[in-house]
């Protein structure tokens, strides 16, 4: 024993063992429904409206085919419209919770109607969030086709400024290599059959850059067609992120309000059991006081039916006395049942005339003063 108070002094004395006994105690010590969770609840009624708002802006977004011309109207009325259907959902559904929670049959219907509401809710939640999806596709797109075409323009703005310095540049040759020369009879300038050979290198020149240009122009088409693959491939994951998202917050709506209509049901059945169990209550030093009241009366009642019977009657003028009568009908019972056919109380041990044979007691005082006696025992 002394090394075992050894042992919890010095588990009372470890500062740290204590608060690690205390946060222990504090998370599994066994509390009423309405205290644990009070925390949690009172969040879910602070933030329950924000997932309701992300709900009612995925769902309107998917109104943006309305007018696809103006899709910032287009999604304020979609996001207007979302928010008066997510009322009507919320509403709808809590009143089914509710009501099937109180086990009315009604509430079952109310639940299917809502269920069905979460079901369009979830479904235009995912049709707006693939409508984002493609608006930030599209956007990719245009951004990576743009750019690569102002890639290519620089390109092709250089060839072109090349091709043109080398047909100034064959023209200014030609004109200062003219000659004079009869052709047809007709007087024509021609250039010289020294210049040819220089003419015609430079113009071989020209037709090579000119097809180069043409083949750029070829591989900007192709890779612009690539650029834009590539652009929408990099934000393909994005759908299934928006798609989760959406059916995550429609999830989390839903069990919010499970949540809040739960609480609520089990903290008023909580409540109802403690009413109930204090007016039920017995109190305990009352029954000890009545069962001592009953068993002095049985006491005192054992006494009188054990005293001799007094006899009472009317004395007349012949000095005879009228048939006498005697209290205490117990005990008549008691003598009038001796003999053939009698039984003996179970509590005071005389003899009685049974009125039925399963009778146990000679009268209802022994039956009340038996039960009392069990019960102080």
């Amino acid at each position: 024993m002394t090394k075992l108070h050894k042992f919890l002094d010095s588990l009372a004395s470890d500062k740290a063992i204590q608060e690690n006994l205390d946060r222990a105690k504090q998370a599994y010590e066994q509390k009423p429904f309405v205290v644990e969770y009070a925390s949690q609840e009172k969040q879910a009624r602070r933030w329950d409206w924000l997932p309701s708002v992300f709900s009612s802006i995925g769902m309107g977004i998917g109104f943006v085919w309305l007018l696809p011309n103006h899709p910032q109207v287009a999604i304020l009325i979609g996001i207007l419209i979302a928010c008066v259907y997510e009322a009507i959902k919320v509403g709808v559904l809590g009143a089914g919770i509710r009501a099937v929670l109180q086990g009315r049959k009604f509430g079952y219907f109310l639940t299917a109607v809502g269920a069905a509401l979460v079901l369009g809710s979830i479904g235009g939640a995912l049709i707006g969030a693939d409508a984002a999806y493609k608006v930030l596709e599209n956007d990719k797109a245009v951004q990576a086709v743009a750019l690569h075409d102002g890639r290519a323009g620089a390109e092709l703005a250089q060839l072109d400024g090349t091709l043109k310095e080398m047909k100034e540049r064959l023209s200014t040759f030609e004109a200062q290599n003219m000659v004079g020369a009869i052709v047809n009879g007709k007087k024509v300038d021609v250039i010289s059959e020294k210049a040819k050979r220089s003419q015609s290198k430079q113009l071989d020149a020209i037709t090579a850059l000119e097809i180069e240009k043409a083949n750029i122009i070829q591989a900007s088409k192709v890779s612009a067609t690539q650029a834009k693959e590539i652009a929408v491939a990099s934000v393909g994951p994005y759908r299934y992120v928006a798609l989760s998202l959406s059916l995550f917050i429609e999830l989390l709506v839903v069990g919010l309000l499970l949540f809040k209509e739960y609480y609520l049901y089990q903290s008023n059945n909580e409540v109802e059991l403690v009413s109930y169990a204090e007016a039920f209550t017995i109190d305990l030093a009352a029954l000890a006081s009545i069962a001592r009241m009953q068993v002095r009366t049985v006491e005192l009642g054992a006494g009188i039916g054990t005293a001799a019977p007094q006899k009472v009657g009317f004395q007349i003028a012949n000095n005879k006395t009228e048939t006498p009568t005697t209290q205490g009908g117990a005990d008549a019972k008691h003598d009038a049942g001796a003999g053939v056919g009698g039984h003996t109380c179970e509590h005071c041990n005389n003899h009685y005339k049974p009125s039925v044979k399963w009778q146990r007691f000679c009268s209802s005082t022994c039956r009340d003063s038996h039960s009392s006696f069990k019960l102080k025992k």
